[in-house]
């Protein structure tokens, strides 16, 4: 499953693409797929509750949030909901994200596996660990300009 984060009418919205390259609008097909089954009354809230509101809390949810979206995505294939709901979307109708959009500060480190140590035990580096910080303002998505600060 290839999970995205895209905007569609100015809303973030979380998203996975189907089989033919449309986006499968997330919260909606789990809505439409409640709804059908009767289980669940108020199913945009009971979406939210299970998917999160955007792909930082569906990737915190787990297994739980994965295991909604293949029951999704599995529905809507079979039942074609391209129009109800505006549940499946053609690629030009939205801008897609950055895929975690707001990640938090990552921070990775070299050469700090022992197996890349001994990979690289031939070749002369650094002492100690080198560190890289990527902060959350330098996420972007595929399409969006990467800005740079002067001096960079």
């Amino acid at each position: 499953m290839k999970l995205v984060t895209f905007s569609y009418h100015g809303q973030e919205r979380i998203g996975a693409l189907d089989p033919v390259g449309r986006i499968v609008d997330l919260r909606k097909a789990f809505a439409c797929l409640q709804r059908e089954n009767e289980t669940i009354p108020d199913t945009d809230e009971f979406a939210v509750a299970v998917l999160g509101r955007d792909m930082r809390e569906f990737l915190e949810h787990g297994e739980k949030s994965l295991e909604a979206a293949r029951k999704s995505l599995a529905h809507i294939a079979a039942t074609e909901h391209v129009s109800k709901g505006c549940t499946v979307l053609q690629p030009n109708e939205i801008r897609l994200m950055a895929p975690v959009p707001r990640p938090g500060a990552l921070i990775s480190a070299g050469k700090n596996f022992s197996d890349h140590v001994a990979e690289m035990a031939a070749k002369k580096g650094p002492a100690a660990p080198v560190a890289s910080l990527k902060l959350p303002g330098s996420v972007t998505g595929p399409d969006d300009d990467i800005s740079l600060s002067t001096g960079s």
